[in-house]
């Protein structure tokens, strides 16, 4: 059960990795910075604009507040791979949701 969460989106003052594509997230960019405790655990996490748009999304069609990277990388994968003309060779498939569809999309 979610306990506590706070959800901020501060000015990268120095470079972080965004948690979910693992891109760079530069010096004065904007990112969320996520904090809470589930289940009497603590988390943070890091996230470009883009995947926080994608986890905002696979939120609201979720079931419950519990997710796996894995699990939204199947929900990105079946709300959208279907159509792309690159189905099955692009990178989405490979779990690098830097896809041109998905950044088109949520980005």
């Amino acid at each position: 059960m979610l306990e506590f969460y706070t959800d901020e989106y501060p000015k990268a003052r120095k470079p972080h990795t965004c948690e979910f594509c693992g891109r760079t997230i530069e010096r004065g960019e904007r990112y969320a910075k996520q904090k809470g405790k589930c289940d009497g655990e603590f988390f943070s996490r890091e996230l470009c604009q883009t995947c926080d748009k994608i986890l905002n999304a696979f939120f609201m069609d979720a079931d419950d507040e519990y997710f796996t990277w894995d699990e939204v990388h199947e929900w990105l994968n079946e709300a959208h791979c279907e159509q792309c003309e690159q189905h099955g060779s692009c990178r989405l498939r490979r779990g690098d949701p830097s896809c041109g569809i998905i950044r088109k999309n949520y980005g």
